[in-house]
């Protein structure tokens, strides 16, 4: 049959569901940004972990003194704070992050010898146990996989999110 001239012709395409579709993925637009700083925070405390293995521990303050913050939004950008000293426990985590030495002293002061060269112990401890750069070495041993990891975190959160809209 030949179509009237002058007539368009009009198509009508019913989606059924369209509705539902559209509000999960508007539910998961929205939920995204917490769902990436969520990932980013399990990576900041996975890191931590791994710096807590490390960290010189001569009275313990230093290690109890460390932090992972929650995660921050600041426009289109998201970020997670942590490092050791936030309450000024430790006063010398700096110093000793920095100290090649840290660690390795057998818990005695480094340069102080007695007049036979014997090791002399100072009346503050030093640390028996760990390395410098306690927070940075394990930062740059885990940055190469990072983005895996944390892409990995993020499917699997958006998937229990998807699988619990589904009700």
């Amino acid at each position: 049959m030949a179509r009237p001239v002058g007539r368009p012709r009009h198509h009508r395409i019913y989606l059924e569901g369209y509705d539902k579709a559209w509000k999960k993925a508007k539910t998961i637009e929205e939920a995204l940004p917490a769902l990436i700083g969520a990932a980013l925070h399990a990576e900041a405390r996975r890191i931590m972990a791994r710096s807590q293995q490390v960290v010189p521990v001569a009275t313990g303050k230093l290690k109890a003194s460390a932090y992972v913050h929650k995660p921050v939004f600041n426009g289109p950008f998201v970020g997670v704070d942590l490092g050791y000293n936030e309450n000024e426990e430790a006063p010398y985590a700096i110093a000793v992050h920095e100290m090649p030495r840290a660690g390795q002293t057998g818990g005695l002061r480094p340069g102080i010898r007695g007049e036979k060269g014997q090791r002399i112990s100072s009346r503050q401890p030093w640390a028996t146990t760990g390395q410098w750069k306690y927070l940075e070495g394990p930062a740059a041993e885990m940055t190469p996989t990072s983005l895996a990891r944390m892409a990995e975190d993020l499917r699997l959160r958006v998937a229990a999110l998807v699988k619990g809209l589904k009700s």
